[in-house]
């Protein structure tokens, strides 16, 4: 039987940072304001929110709507602009995954609103490569009942440290910590920097 993986979605498949730049100044040249101002109402929505895990993009949308008396239709087609998600995707996640497709399950274990981040799957082009019945989404991910439903002795790839350290302390998983930001290395955790880290042939990750 295949072994799986479990992908976490934001900051590692897909580079967050960058689709908020690129959304922001498309939303800016559709509105024909600037993107200081844009930035500004739309942190009122941003503080609203728990954790950043709430983003509702409906919500968001709503919010500018409004504001600035914009069709929202028309605002939803630049937010889920194909070529802003394309675009973000770290370099290597197209090669990784369809090598490492043909020989293990790829799933995701993910946390916010399930047609969002399925959808952000679609527009980078990758969710062809993820076995659909291994797709984990939840509003929050880290509790007990979201936990259970992972396969066991699952390969996990999360940037979080402090997720990936608790799900490291439950001794059910194999978790890799991709650290895109510096070269910090955590003792109790096996550490990538890239998931091209995964073809390494001179390192058993799994």
């Amino acid at each position: 039987m295949k072994g799986v993986i479990l992908f976490d979605i934001d900051h590692t498949l897909i580079d967050t940072v960058r689709v908020k730049v690129l959304t922001v100044k498309n939303l800016a040249l559709k509105l024909n304001i600037s993107q200081r101002l844009l930035k500004k109402i739309v942190r009122e929505y941003t503080d609203s929110l728990k954790t950043s895990t709430d983003f509702n993009p409906d919500n968001y949308l709503s919010t500018i709507s409004k504001h600035f008396a914009k069709n929202k239709d028309e605002l939803s087609e630049v937010f889920f602009d194909r070529a802003t998600y394309s675009m973000s995707l770290f370099p290597e996640i197209q090669n990784v995954l369809a090598k490492l497709s043909t020989s293990t399950r790829l799933g995701v274990f993910s946390e916010g609103f399930v047609d969002f981040q399925t959808r952000k799957l679609i527009l980078s082009d990758i969710y062809k490569y993820f076995d659909k019945k291994l797709i984990f989404i939840s509003k929050r991910k880290m509790l007990p009942g979201s936990l259970k439903k992972l396969p066991p002795k699952s390969v996990i790839i999360e940037d979080n440290l402090t997720n990936a350290e608790v799900l490291q302390d439950l001794g059910i998983y194999k978790v890799l910590w991709v650290n895109r930001k510096d070269r910090m290395i955590q003792p109790k955790i096996d550490t990538i920097y890239s998931l091209g880290d995964l073809l390494n042939k001179d390192v058993e990750y799994f």
